[in-house]
This record gives structure tokens, C-alpha cells and sequence, in this order.
């Protein structure tokens, strides 16, 4: 509902003539084209998203974070180095973890950047 709240304050705003405009600035989340898998041997799955992790979208990754726990109990972490995160990403957070959709597609989690995005909107 925030989303047609806004649009119709917006179009109020723009009816009256209002010229004001503030700034305004929020996180903004982007893809740094890296996913990471579910442990495999072979094409079987022998783990999964560890419970620490588990709904945690946005949180950020620090190196020798469990991400997953194998189904005998063996915590794996994250290493930027493994799994292939550029150097120029000093921090790099996790996103679409554990999502039922990619599955299929070998993707337990994929890693952003967190950056901030500046923009003006119409202010009364």
C-alpha cells in the first residue's frame, strides 16, 4: 500500500502546482554476479543453508560465517576467496537465501553490494 500512498500523494503534489522538492536517500542493494551453491557430491545436495543464515536476506557476510551445515553436521563458511567475491567488494551481503525458485538453477544464495541512492521527490 506505501507504494499508491506515495503515488497519490505525488499526483495531489503535482495537481496543486507544489514546486518543493526534497532529497531523500535510501539503501540500494546491487548484484555483484556471484551465487553460491548448495554443497554437492556430485549433482546430490549434502547440506543445506546453515540455521544461522536461514532468513537472513540483506545481512552482511563476513568471512568465516557458517552458510552452510552438511547433513552430518559439518558447518561450511564463507571465504571471499572460494567463492570468488572481487576484490574491490569490501563487504558483500547475501540475498535470496535458501529460495525455493532457484534451487533448480544451483543457487543457495547470491551476494550483493549495499550502496546508497540519492533522488528527489516532491515534498509538500
Amino acid at each position: 500500500m506505501a507504494l499508491l500512498d506515495y503515488v497519490e500523494k505525488h499526483n495531489s503534489l503535482v495537481a496543486s502546482g507544489s514546486p518543493t522538492r526534497q532529497e531523500v536517500s535510501m539503501k540500494v542493494f546491487r548484484s555483484i554476479g556471484v551465487s553460491i551453491d548448495y554443497p554437492r557430491a556430485g549433482e546430490d545436495p549434502v547440506g543445506h543453508v546453515h540455521p544461522a543464515l536461514q532468513g537472513q536476506d540483506f545481512r552482511e557476510l563476513q568471512e568465516g560465517d557458517p552458510i552452510f551445515m552438511t547433513f552430518d553436521g559439518e558447518e561450511m563458511t564463507f571465504d571471499r576467496k572460494a567463492h570468488k567475491v572481487p576484490e574491490k567488494y569490501e563487504r558483500v551481503y547475501a540475498l535470496f537465501v535458501n529460495e525455493a525458485a532457484y534451487y533448480e538453477k544451483k543457487v543457495a544464495l547470491m551476494l550483493m553490494s549495499c550502496g546508497e541512492a540519492t533522488f528527489s521527490k516532491l515534498a509538500s
